[in-house]
């Protein structure tokens, strides 16, 4: 890249549908150019690379993905320009939908094919595991190109000169609104609690020798209180939005044997959210292979809540015992296009405690992540202050201002600041 060619923007190089691109493309010489065309290029593209190796031999598998492109002259001639600086200014309407991969993709789980679909997210990751190595990437550039007139000579070569963007995918009418659900079923969140701890008078008391024996060895003999818990937790959540989770407990006495309905708290509670991102790549003379990873964060945790739960029914809310339980502008929304794809499951674990004894509840559900950003806000501004409305949705995340786009297998990527180097990984071959 050359700053003889370089390209100036009027506004952020943050991004979102319908919105507009412009800027100036500024050549700058100290002596007379010949200069035969100058041309701008606007164009988004998604690219995978998997290098699998066995030991002895290593295939390398490639993904190509063009969401569109477009491209303006700025200046086309066959004069030499003199000493100075020349500026030609290009606008572009960043597009809502693709344009069609270029090449074909076979349908496949977990991967969105239709030639026309929503713009993904801008997003890079990279993963180094024992015999495979994954890296892609979906990114928007701006391209400057001069190009010497036909006859000029062969030692003068042009200039080339390009810029990432960053998009941000808005939601609309197509998307569904924040939902919350329950997870967990009767059948798997009921627990039976046999103790000595649930007649009234061993409540507070120790237990003698005899009493923990027979609590160990004749546990069907003991006091039972049965009770069913249940999660009320997001199924569809705004990038930067809230978790509301509720946890609910329905006690059965018509099932226990105890002569109360006892105490059950909620001690501890961990939400995690797993992301998992899907890559696939093509070889020659060889099966495509799809990659997948899974990586874990941890959104809250939180122990000694001691919570106690309402009896005979009830819910309680976890997110007001914990304060932070929210996402941040880390994540990318939930997408899929043609060679990568990401999607994210919410893991909720808690520890019970009732009449002494333990109980852990683990319930996962799959997470909807919607686009922060309102595509009705953009076309209510018509161009007004994008750039506020779109630096206030604006992830944490960021990629870096320059990547190299080559087949070397040094090939350097911006890398996603949340994405890991480690996490469960499992590999699928697909068909071609």
């Amino acid at each position: 890249m050359s700053r003889d060619l370089h390209i100036e923007l009027n506004s952020s190089p943050t991004i979102a549908s319908s919105s507009t691109v412009s800027g100036r493309v500024i050549f700058s010489s100290q002596k007379d150019e010949a200069v035969g065309r100058i041309t701008v290029a606007f164009l988004g593209r998604c690219k995978t690379k998997i290098y699998r190796s066995n030991g002895q031999n290593r295939t390398t598998y490639r993904g190509r993905a063009q969401l569109f492109s477009f491209s303006q002259i700025l200046y086309e001639g066959h004069y030499t320009l003199r000493t100075g600086q020349y500026e030609w200014p290009f606008e572009f309407i960043v597009p809502e939908y693709t344009q069609g991969p270029g090449e074909p993709w076979s349908e496949r789980p977990g991967f969105n094919t239709n030639a026309v679909q929503l713009l993904p997210p801008s997003m890079t990751f990279k993963y180094r595991g024992f015999a495979t190595n994954t890296t892609g990437f979906i990114s928007y550039e701006l391209h400057a190109r001069m190009d010497r007139p036909a006859d000029a000579s062969i030692f003068s070569t042009g200039k080339n000169s390009s810029m990432l963007l960053q998009y941000l995918p808005s939601r609309g009418s197509q998307h569904p609104e924040p939902e919350i659900r329950q997870i967990g079923t009767p059948s798997s969140t009921t627990f039976r609690c046999h103790s000595l701890y649930l007649l009234p008078e061993k409540q507070g008391q120790p237990l003698s020798f005899k009493e923990k024996t027979k609590s160990i060895f004749m546990k069907s003999d003991l006091p039972c209180s049965v009770f069913q818990m249940s999660l009320v937790a997001p199924h569809v959540v705004y990038g930067n939005g809230p978790l509301p989770i509720l946890a609910e407990i329905i006690h059965q006495p018509g099932e226990s044997t105890a002569p109360e309905i006892p105490a059950v708290y909620i001690e501890s509670c961990t939400v995690t959210l797993k992301s998992r991102t899907h890559s696939r790549a093509r070889a020659y003379f060889s099966d495509n292979m799809q990659d997948d990873f899974t990586d874990k964060f941890t959104l809250a945790s939180k122990a000694d809540m001691h919570l106690l739960l309402p009896a005979p029914t009830g819910q309680v809310s976890l997110s007001e015992s914990l304060p932070l339980l929210r996402l941040d502008q880390n994540f990318i929304p939930t997408f899929q296009t043609y060679n990568i794809s990401r999607e994210y499951m919410l893991d909720i674990s808690l520890h019970l405690t009732c009449a002494g004894k333990t109980f852990k509840m683990e319930c996962m559900s799959a997470l909807l992540i919607l686009p922060t950003l309102y595509k009705g806000d953009i076309e209510a501004l018509n161009g007004g202050n994008l750039t506020q409305v779109m630096e206030e949705a604006l992830p944490a995340y960021s990629p870096a201002e320059h990547f190299q786009d080559s087949d070397t297998e040094d090939e350097k990527l911006p890398a996603y600041k949340d994405d890991r180097h480690s996490g469960e990984r499992v590999r699928k071959k697909e068909k071609a």
